[in-house]
């Protein structure tokens, strides 16, 4: 019996550590986010409370990011190549769109017009490394 109990408690142990690392952000992922940060840092010129609000909004983007992608079976971080059909990459790219559009709201309640536009300015650049990544990673 004791056993048991002993196995059943490294299982349960096991199975929250895969979740907690399941929900981390891909190395890319956390690339992306540390350069999207930096160089908000030095070009909008964030006052100490937009720059802490900044980063959540960041932070929570890139989840959901990664949470869609998780939905498709795609992982930025290894090599592996997600198989979708037409209708799923027609999917993927409505979520996607749809993340970019809340990311903006949200962004609209913290920046400035000047700030917002300029961050838009510099997310056309990531947006488009990112969709190259994505790209290679959809067969």
């Amino acid at each position: 019996m004791k056993n048991l109990r002993t196995l059943f408690s490294t299982l349960s142990l096991c199975f929250m550590l895969n979740t907690a690392v399941a929900e981390e952000l891909s190395t890319f992922e956390t690339e992306l986010l540390q350069t999207q940060i930096a160089t908000a840092k030095s070009t909008l010129n964030l006052t100490p409370e937009q720059e802490q609000e900044f980063n959540k909004v960041l932070q929570s983007a890139a989840k959901q990011r990664q949470q869609t992608l998780k939905k498709y079976n795609i992982s930025m971080g290894d090599e592996k190549k997600a198989r979708l059909n037409l209708r799923e990459k027609r999917a993927l790219m409505e979520d996607m769109q749809k993340h970019k559009v809340n990311l903006e709201e949200q962004l609209e309640e913290i920046l400035t017009a000047d700030q917002l536009r300029l961050f838009q300015e510099m997310q056309e650049k990531n947006q488009q490394v990112f969709r190259e990544r994505l790209r290679s990673k959809i067969n």
